[in-house]
């Protein structure tokens, strides 16, 4: 039976198994901040044989796997990436997601005549906007000279046309052996453990504080103009707002939800629940994890 393949419009952040077949239509390299002579992580605008796109990362330190495996222009069928919210301060589609490569992530070099080579979007002169973006900002930019791409030749053949008539399988190795979250819960043991792990994004759908009792940290319940404590078994007039943020990590095989209480997610945020309850995590988020 044929593996179905998915349209990029179809992509949500409930799985990670999406089966793509799309091109490659930019690839950069971005440096790293500190020593711009290394590589930090290579991005991708992907696009699928309906002409939507999605923008993809490779980041460093699954590189090695697809550095030299992927190329602009060709096309491949993908599987497995983390599916994260398109948060980056210069996107480079409309899509409100993103991709982000593991080493568990399949890619395989394919070859199909009826998938277009259609990577521009052409518009008349006067349409054009003027982007008043610096040349750092709009890393995305490159420049087509006498290209044979099928769309210019097109453009181009129309362009004489109104003249008057007087004128391959890639998968990753690796000779070390990996340790994962995945190879951990795999394990099926109950253990305290470190995870070297990326924020990949905030899983606000079930909010994120909660009203605590002052006394002993419990949820209470707000009755009239009292809040209830079921274990202290007493009445207050006033309680404390206090984290319960769920977040989703990974470390380059796979992701994971975890749960992060009111000590660790102060650690991480640097404000309490109440100084961030009267702004807005969202944006706090998008300012600081971008």
């Amino acid at each position: 039976m044929a593996t179905q393949i998915h349209d990029i419009k179809q992509i949500s952040g409930s799985s990670m198994q999406w089966n793509l077949k799309v091109r490659v239509v930019r690839m950069w390299v971005m440096p790293d901040r500190f020593k711009p002579e290394i590589p930090y992580s290579i991005q991708l605008c992907l696009q699928d044989s309906k002409g939507d796109r999605i923008h993809a990362s490779i980041r460093k330190y699954v590189l090695k796997f697809f550095r030299n495996k992927i190329h602009e222009l060709r096309l491949y069928r993908m599987n497995y990436f983390v599916v994260g919210p398109n948060n980056l301060k210069l996107r480079t589609t409309t899509h409100h997601l993103r991709l982000t490569f593991t080493q568990k992530t399949f890619v395989e070099e394919t070859n199909d005549p009826s998938f277009h080579m259609n990577i521009f979007n052409l518009r008349p002169f006067d349409n054009l906007r003027i982007n008043k973006m610096s040349m750092r900002q709009n890393c995305v930019t490159k420049i087509w000279i006498n290209s044979t791409l099928p769309q210019s030749t097109e453009f181009k053949s129309r362009l004489l046309a109104a003249r008057p008539s007087n004128i391959e399988r890639i998968t990753q190795t690796s000779s070390q052996q990996s340790y994962s979250v995945r190879d951990e819960l795999d394990k099926g043991i109950e253990s305290s453990c470190w995870i070297a792990a990326e924020l990949v994004s905030l899983e606000l759908d079930r909010g994120w504080s909660y009203l605590a009792c002052n006394k002993c940290s419990r949820k209470v319940d707000k009755v009239e103009n009292k809040y209830i404590c079921k274990k202290c078994n007493e009445d207050q007039f006033s309680c404390t707002h206090r984290y319960r943020l769920q977040v989703r990590v990974m470390d380059g095989t796979a992701f994971i939800s975890l749960l992060l209480w009111n000590r660790e997610a102060m650690q991480l945020i640097g404000r309490s629940a109440k100084e961030l309850k009267e702004s807005s995590l969202e944006v706090y988020y998008k300012t600081y994890f971008d």
